[in-house]
């Protein structure tokens, strides 16, 4: 069954199921929600929590070591992924700014100034005192700091090490599948927290939610036009007949919710349509599918804005900042399959001081930034393989132009 129509139906069973506290007692609404929907919230938020860091180390290490051999990575791979987090910081500090202007007072967020003291002291926090710590305490950016230098390094060592990185891609695989068997809960978890958000009088919140929804997707729409005009203003072709040759990919992303389901039709456009180098193609897809996130970057952006005022958290400038890179990184990490997003909120959440119930309020509506985010990630990954592809000499205008 489509995701979405197993969210419209926990919506409406949901609705149905409160219409019970006009004839159950106020004790019998009570005892429900103690004996049976906390303990089923918990227990949600507790698997997610589970595999929150594995999910993060194996999902940045298996990217990376997909990249292949060194000679690869020393020529074209470190430049490739450079181009990739520069975007993708760029993309959500512009969206942050703009979010910023819409859901705070901008002077908020302006107010006081970092001295280099606490830049370097921000910096210097990513390095771990040891490879305990970042487990133990969930720092997910300290986890993911870990597990670039570990597959960097595994690449760098090629054949010698092929045992272990064949073992972090496998657990990957794992992981990745507990996931999935994981999000397959993910309806009875959003008839939980919609029903308690009725019967507690605090549907507002959720109803409300279609305004970060909407400046998100008007966000995504915004940066994607800019990307798309200086694509067609530098190589030369029509805007008109670049998004004719994307759309096919970018309809089978927003249909499904995965980037795995549209990788086919992706890697094809990229070659036959796009006039991309087949060997490029087969290094740069799998590698941005992974580490190229901007869509999910920025999702996550206006989700911690948005819960950072409703629950009137301080957003500094510093905050600011540690948002941007938290967001960012976190976006790297996500594995690329539906709900993948999910043990990402806890993550973020959790590191900007926003209140845990805050989860379960995005959770509900996750799965519609799901489908917007895929699609957009996929035609932001095409715009920019055109770039880079030009800048290697792999790039065939003839065919991207006809």
């Amino acid at each position: 069954m489509n995701p979405i129509f197993k969210l419209l139906i926990a919506i409406i069973a949901a609705f149905f199921v409160s219409l019970l506290r006009v004839v159950l007692p106020t004790g019998a609404i009570s005892f429900i929600e103690e004996s049976l929907m906390d303990p089923l919230y918990n227990a949600f938020l507790g698997l997610m929590a589970t595999i929150e860091i594995p999910l993060v180390f194996l999902s940045v290490a298996c990217g990376i070591i997909g990249i292949g051999d060194s000679t690869v990575f020393g020529k074209i791979g470190r430049k490739l992924i450079l181009r990739f987090v520069a975007i993708i910081l760029l993309f959500t500090t512009a969206a942050g700014i703009a979010f910023s202007m819409i859901f705070t007072r901008f002077s908020e967020v302006s107010e006081g100034r970092i001295s280099l003291k606490v830049g370097i002291e921000i910096l210097l926090d990513l390095i771990p005192s040891n490879l305990i710590d970042p487990i133990t305490s969930g720092n997910t950016m300290q986890v993911a700091l870990m597990a670039i230098v570990i597959s960097v390094t595994l690449v760098l060592l090629g054949g010698k090490a092929k045992t272990i990185s064949n073992i972090i891609n496998e657990g990957n695989g794992i992981i990745v599948y507990i996931a999935r068997m994981i999000c397959k809960l993910l309806p009875v978890f959003i008839f939980i927290v919609l029903l308690d958000m009725i019967w507690s009088d605090n549907i507002g919140v959720f109803l409300n939610m279609w305004k970060p929804i909407a400046a998100f997707a008007a966000a995504l729409m915004l940066l994607f036009c800019i990307m798309l005009l200086v694509v067609s203003l530098k190589e030369k072709v029509s805007a008109k007949l670049l998004i004719k040759k994307m759309l096919p990919t970018f309809l089978i992303g927003f249909g499904t919710a995965s980037s795995i389901a549209a990788n086919g039709e992706s890697s094809e456009c990229m070659h036959k349509q796009l006039g991309i180098n087949q060997r490029f193609v087969e290094f740069g897809q799998p590698t941005g599918g992974v580490v190229f996130m901007p869509s999910t970057a920025i999702n996550f952006m206006v989700c911690a804005i948005y819960m950072a005022t409703y629950y009137e958290i301080n957003v500094s400038l510093l905050w600011f900042i540690i948002a941007i890179l938290i967001c960012s990184f976190v976006a790297i990490a996500t594995p690329p399959v539906p709900g993948g997003a999910i043990a990402a909120y806890t993550v973020i959440f959790a590191q900007l001081g926003i209140p845990s119930e805050a989860v379960a309020i995005v959770v509900a509506l996750d799965i519609l930034f799901d489908f917007i985010s895929t699609a957009f990630d996929g035609a932001f990954l095409q715009l920019e393989m055109i770039r880079q592809a030009d800048e290697n000499n792999m790039l065939d205008f003839n065919v991207l132009r006809n």
